[in-house]
């Protein structure tokens, strides 16, 4: 839990600079969003009722294909400001310096790894999607009623935590990459030779975040409502935008030894 806790840590005493990058994508992503079909399909499994392998599909897929252009920006927004916090984390971490100026010069430079990373996080979630759609589409073959819902909820686990171990492989590749100034494959394989000796405090770090925050928007939706989901979505993604980003260099910088000046007391 150390990571979690050091990033909690520095969220903390920074929330409020943070927020300033989270909100435009985190609202955008909440009008994109796609996390409560999971949970509705799950529900409807519940009751009996099955389907196809394209409806399964929707369901789990992060692309929303009722609008594609709502899809599409809620990447570019990510993009865009994930670039730009990562400059602002950087420039604080390494030299201890809390503020806005430089950070849009810096968009440059950050903006073409970050649109990489996430064009292979969405590659990598929808070949999930794909993979696991299969699955309950078989199991629905196989099994029904009680059954058939508790043996999708396993499979539903299950790949859940191997997709985290998947993308957990690239938590800090971005600041490897942006640091070291090592190109792609140079900053992965060095990111990967770091993190070898603490992946299981990574993978929490990635998982109990994420699942805390999910929980709690469902138990809103089903129990007060829709618009009050939305709401809870809508912080819970504010939260997993500053939480991700922060967690990364907070990753970095403890497995690498360097000292972070933002630590450093300020007695003037």
């Amino acid at each position: 839990m150390i990571f979690v806790k050091q990033t909690f840590d520095y969220l903390k005493k920074n929330i409020i600079y943070l927020m300033v990058f989270a909100i435009i994508p985190s609202v955008m992503y909440t009008l994109n969003n796609t996390s409560l079909n999971i949970y509705i399909y799950f529900s409807k499994l519940r009751i009996g009722q099955k389907f196809n392998f394209i409806q399964t599909y929707k369901f789990f897929s992060t692309i929303n294909y009722n609008s594609i252009l709502l899809t599409f920006l809620s990447l570019a927004s990510t993009v865009i400001f994930v670039s730009l916090i990562l400059a602002f984390i950087e420039k604080h971490m390494r030299i201890g310096k809390r503020s806005f100026k430089g950070v849009l010069s810096k968009l440059n430079d950050n903006i073409v790894p970050v649109f990489l990373l996430l064009l292979l996080f969405l590659c990598i979630f929808e070949l999930w999607s794909v993979i696991i759609s299969a699955l309950m589409v078989m199991a629905a073959i196989i099994f029904s009623g009680k059954v058939l819902y508790f043996f999708c909820i396993i499979i539903g686990l299950v790949f859940f935590i191997l997709l985290f171990m998947v993308l957990g492989l690239f938590i800090i590749w971005l600041p490897c990459i942006l640091i070291t100034g090592f190109n792609y494959s140079e900053a992965l394989i060095y990111s990967v030779s770091l993190m070898s000796e603490h992946k299981k405090d990574i993978i929490i770090s990635l998982v109990v975040p994420y699942l805390i925050c999910n929980v709690v928007a469902v138990i809103v939706h089903f129990f007060i409502g829709y618009t009050a989901g939305i709401v809870v979505l809508i912080i819970a993604f504010i939260l997993y935008f500053i939480y991700y980003t922060s967690l990364m260099y907070v990753i970095y910088f403890y497995l690498t030894n360097e000292k972070r000046e933002d630590l450093k007391k300020k007695y003037f």
